[in-house]
């Protein structure tokens, strides 16, 4: 199966969402796969990446306005004979708004999916042993929370993040209460 990643970054930058998109390329390589990775050259950077995968730079895009239609007759330059059998876009825009028009006019199945989520899930399945009960994950606009739940600590499940009264204030601390015997019951109050 022809699969496509279309990302606005990539390495050799490095960043949690970069990491992941470049093993889950590979891994899918390695599944007998045919992977492409498009990607906008990095500026002032030599962007060769050792990788199993086929990546394709793009240029970046000139104009804040015209943009997403550049990187779109690019895409469609690219894929000209070798259309993906499915596209995946990492992150909402322009990416996101780029792969829907290009299934819009192609008919290709599309998956679009921010960076936020994806790095964050992935730090937090490493923190999996700290709290195997529940995992609890909050993104909203630029900024995610994230917390692992340990039951027989709290056996109520308190809801994590915390908020205020208003929910305009969340926050996610070390849960570890040393005088939890001292507290008993009363440290709901």
């Amino acid at each position: 199966m022809r699969l496509g990643f279309y990302t606005f970054s990539f390495l050799p930058i490095i960043g949690g969402a970069k990491l992941l998109l470049h093993s889950l390329a590979g891994s899918l390589t390695d599944r007998g796969h045919q992977v492409t990775v498009w990607a906008p050259r990095a500026r002032g950077r030599d962007d060769r990446v050792a990788a199993r995968y086929r990546l394709r730079r793009c240029a970046r895009p000139s104009s804040k306005r015209f943009g997403a239609r550049q990187t779109l007759t690019q895409l469609f330059l690219q894929t000209w004979g070798r259309r993906p059998h499915a596209l995946h876009c990492h992150g909402a825009y322009p990416v996101g708004y780029v792969g829907a028009v290009y299934k819009r006019v192609t008919g290709t199945p599309l998956l679009i999916r921010p960076h936020g989520a994806d790095t964050l899930r992935g730090m937090m399945a490493t923190l999996a042993h700290r709290g195997p009960d529940e995992e609890q994950i909050s993104v909203e606009n630029r900024a995610g929370l994230g917390t692992r739940h340990l039951a027989p600590i709290d056996p109520l499940g308190g809801r994590w993040p915390m908020t205020n009264e208003y929910k305009s204030v969340r926050a996610v601390f070390n849960e570890e209460v040393y005088n939890i015997r001292e507290l008993g019951d009363g440290r709901a109050a």
